[in-house]
C-alpha cells in the first residue's frame, strides 16, 4: 500500500529531581511518618510507546 505509513516510536522520560518530601509538617501522627522515612528517593520515570498511522 503506497499511501500507508506505520511509525512506532519508543520514548524514555526520566526526571532528575527527588519528588519525595521528608519534612512533612502536616502529618502530626508519628505512625504516618514511617511511609516517607522508609523510602530514600522518589524519581519520575516513564516508557512511552506510540504508534502513528497515516
Amino acid at each position: 500500500m503506497p499511501f500507508f505509513k506505520f511509525i512506532p516510536e519508543l520514548k524514555f522520560c526520566f526526571g532528575l529531581g527527588n519528588m519525595l518530601n521528608k519534612n512533612r509538617t502536616d502529618l502530626t501522627d508519628p505512625t504516618q511518618l514511617i511511609f516517607t522515612q522508609s523510602i530514600d528517593r522518589a524519581a519520575v520515570g516513564m516508557f512511552v510507546l506510540t504508534f502513528y498511522f497515516e
